[in-house]
């Protein structure tokens, strides 16, 4: 037995709209476009990589200070012992 709220459930056993042909009459307008400015357009393969470079660079950036962070914090907890 399927539960009511499933995808399935509904697909089988609720009813479908009906969408009937639409006839316009002559004093109905046919529905404007979106205008040039309204449509999305797809981003460039150029601008995507360039924005992944920033982002990549910003990450490398972020993982290097932690890790100067993280061995500052090693040589405080040692008692700024120094190798060599």
């Amino acid at each position: 037995m399927l539960d009511q709220n499933t995808w399935q459930w509904k697909y089988r056993n609720e009813e479908r709209p009906n969408y009937d042909n639409r006839v316009l009459g002559k004093d109905e307008k046919i529905p404007e476009l979106p205008t040039g400015d309204e449509i999305k357009k797809k981003p460039s393969k150029d601008e995507f990589d360039r924005k992944m470079k920033e982002l990549d660079e910003r990450a490398n950036q972020k993982r290097a200070l932690i890790e100067e962070l993280r061995l500052k914090r090693k040589l405080v907890y040692e008692g700024g012992k120094v190798e060599g």
